[in-house]
């Protein structure tokens, strides 16, 4: 009997245990609910939490209801096949079933990976050990197959650009534009119409620099017009290259005569086309502008007959006032009286030297008894011929004659800024000289000095001497001296220098008066002493007037006339009186190729007319040695002209150097591939190659792998 009833207990267990019966539906969030003791709720399926020893495994026991390890029979511990699916629970008989899960495509010899779901196959895409019939997370990505938008595929980010629910790990076209990624110009924005304007295989709409210039369309001030120097002159945010008006003056650039410099006037003299804000010839007479005397009226010959330095052409009465601001331009008054100007009623803007009627009364000067002071009566009670209306006030302003501080000058405010009883209005420049009688009435002069005798005092005077050379210029500015000689250098020129050899011998008193010999030795008693008779390099001109005094020539060969002869001469093509050597290198500054850097043999490997010396692109010909972003290295050799970058690294050889090269290691993965403006904050990750940052900007990485996931990928991560 006791045999029959083991038998009929294991045959109870074998039909309701074996684990098959423990496939009951439950929740995790249930609690346990539905599962017996000894068993947990896994992916919706009560499975065994029990530990079984080797040589037993788990089986739901419905005496005691619970789990238990029940001891396997014999070596053959594979014959229990939960799910009936043909892989035995424990296929490899360790005698403990899942010690060794199928994988890799094998079904022999393996545990069933499954043991409660039928999979013959025992398919395990993760190789997990888990099957994929019981897998909720069949690529391990670590998101469940029911909210896994690429269940088959790994992607733990769960990126999903055209939100299509299809993550793009699996989906063809992934931002949902109907043209599929491998043939998509811009596979992660869409553009059904795969624009590209710069041909560059790049589409427009995720081109971050669609006219190719090296600078990044979100700060491109012409995004679709190519300019790497990114000029904008009227710094309006739109490029030069781009700006129907780059001059920001409201006139557009094929109307304005000066597209580069700001002029709403467009004012043009001389309708040459050009404006004035932009001609070096206003007038069009063919003299610049700077040099002009009249610049805007035309007078080549540029006279100027008071040497005032305004031409005649535009001062007609050489009174040193414009005619367009002279209120007399014939006639001379450089203190532009206007009596009637004051007047409410009756003004003019004709300045009283011109004004045949200064008080506009009606009463010409000549005959008015009040020529200051309108009185269209002429009313004189006691006939002493000036009029009632100016009797005690000649220029009516109200301050008594014998009280007025300029009586002939309308002034009622009586101002006298150095109080000397001379008021402002009648001597402007307060040197106690009266305005009609001042040589120069904006200039204090109370000496009244004019030594030309021109009628301009020497104080307004531009040319004191009248020697056609400017005060400002001139070595001796009373006394006429053209030749603005100077033997002695001391800036006295020897006109008016008491002492032109400079030797403490007045030249009244002195044999050699331009050489100087302060002990005046003269061996022959000539007269001419030994220091302006001597001839040191014995070439038989005297050393005074030889051009080369220590080097013998004859023949005093001068090629460039400039007093210093050809054998001495540190430029002897080109004229250089002061034989000025900055760079001590014996080439005078006048014809070195390098003035301030020294370079005896004047090497120019370029041939451009600048020293290799000093040249900023030694092998590149560039005369103007523009340097746009000032790094010393000339734009026509720069690999990045508008961006400094002394060193030219260029870790590509690509031609253009790192600082503006959107792609330093050539590898086709942009350094600011997400184009945020800041290089490294986005790297690529997880296999992705677009729209993040290279993760090696300088070691070429096209596949940008980066094994570790710390942003670094591994060509350079060490």
């Amino acid at each position: 009997m006791r045999w029959l009833k083991m038998l009929l207990l294991i045959l109870f267990v074998v039909s309701c245990g074996g684990e098959e019966n423990d496939k009951i539906p439950c929740t995790e969030t249930d609690g346990g609910t539905g599962c017996h003791q000894g068993f947990s709720c896994i992916d919706g399926e009560c499975v065994c939490n029990i530990n079984c020893p080797a040589g037993y495994h788990c089986e739901y026991d419905p005496v005691v209801d619970m789990a238990v390890c029940v001891e396997n029979q014999g070596t053959d511990g594979g014959v229990v096949d939960s799910d009936h699916d043909g892989i035995p629970d424990d296929g490899d008989k360790s005698g403990q079933s899942g010690d060794n899960p199928c994988t890799g495509g094998g079904n022999t010899n393996c545990d069933d990976n499954c043991p409660l779901d039928p999979n013959p196959a025992q398919s395990d895409q993760d190789s997990d050990g888990k099957g994929d019939a019981c897998d909720n997370d069949n690529d391990n990505d670590g998101v469940p197959d029911d909210r896994d938008n690429c269940p088959g595929v790994y992607n733990p980010y769960q990126i999903d650009i055209d939100s299509d629910q299809q993550g793009n790990e699996c989906d063809d076209d992934d931002d949902g534009d109907g043209v599929l990624d491998g043939a998509d110009n811009c596979p992660l924005v869409a553009n059904p119409g795969q624009e590209d304007s710069n041909q560059n295989g790049v589409g427009d709409a995720c081109e971050t620099d669609r006219d190719g210039d090296g600078i990044e369309d979100d700060v491109d001030n012409c995004p679709q017009t190519p300019n790497a120097g990114q000029a904008d002159q009227d710094g309006d945010g739109q490029g030069d290259a781009c700006d129907p008006d780059v001059d920001g003056d409201g006139v557009p650039n094929g109307s304005d005569n000066c597209p580069r410099t700001g002029n709403s006037s467009q004012s043009d003299t001389d309708s040459d086309g050009e404006g004035n804000a932009c001609d070096d010839d206003d007038d069009g007479d063919g003299v610049l502008d700077g040099a002009d005397n009249c610049q805007w009226t035309a007078n080549p010959g540029q006279a100027d007959a008071n040497g005032d330095g305004i031409g005649d052409a535009c001062d007609s009465d050489n009174d040193g006032i414009r005619n367009s601001e002279d209120n007399c331009p014939n006639t001379p008054n450089p203190d532009q009286w206007n009596n009637d100007g004051h007047l409410p009623d009756i003004p003019d803007d004709d300045g009283d030297a011109c004004d045949p009627d200064d008080d506009n009364d009606g009463v010409l000067d000549a005959s008015d008894n009040c020529p200051l002071v309108p009185n269209v009566d002429q009313a004189d009670d006691d006939q002493d011929g000036r009029g009632n209306a100016c009797q005690t006030d000649w220029d009516g302003d109200h301050i008594p004659d014998g009280d007025d501080n300029c009586w002939m000058v309308y002034n009622p405010r009586q101002r006298d800024s150095n109080d000397d009883g001379i008021g402002n209005a009648c001597d402007r420049d307060s040197d106690g000289v009266p305005d009609p009688d001042d040589n120069c009435p904006d200039d204090e002069n109370s000496n009244q000095a004019d030594t030309d005798g021109d009628g301009l005092g020497n104080a307004c005077d531009p040319d004191d001497d009248d020697d056609g050379v400017p005060d400002s210029q001139d070595n001796c500015r009373t006394v006429a001296n053209a030749d603005q000689l100077n033997s002695d250098g001391d800036g006295e020129g020897n006109a008016c220098d008491d002492d032109d050899d400079n030797d403490e011998v007045l030249d009244g008193d002195d044999n050699c008066p331009l050489v100087p010999n302060p002990g005046q030795e003269d061996a022959n008693q000539n007269g001419i002493g030994d220091a302006c008779e001597a001839d040191r390099d014995g070439d038989g001109v005297p050393d005074g007037s030889d051009n080369c005094p220590d080097d013998a020539n004859v023949g005093q060969a001068d090629g460039d006339g400039d007093g210093v002869g050809d054998v001495c001469d540190n430029c002897p093509a080109d004229a250089n009186t002061g034989q000025a050597d900055g760079d001590s290198d014996a080439v005078g500054d006048a014809c070195d190729n390098c003035p301030a850097d020294a370079n005896t043999g004047q090497a120019d490997g370029d041939s451009d007319a600048v020293g290799d010396a000093c040249d900023n692109c030694p092998a590149d010909a560039n005369t103007g040695q523009a340097d746009g972003d000032s790094d010393t290295v000339g734009d026509a050799c720069d690999n990045c002209p508008a961006d400094a970058n002394t060193d030219q690294t260029d870790t590509d050889s690509n031609g253009a150097g790192d600082v503006c090269d959107p792609d330093d290691d050539g590898d086709g993965i942009l350094d600011d591939g997400d184009g945020s403006g800041t290089e490294g904050d986005v790297t690529c990750t997880g296999g992705a190659t677009t729209g993040c940052d290279d993760n090696c900007p300088l070691d070429p990485n096209p596949t940008q792998v980066d094994t570790d996931g710390d942003g670094i990928g591994d060509v350079c991560d060490p």
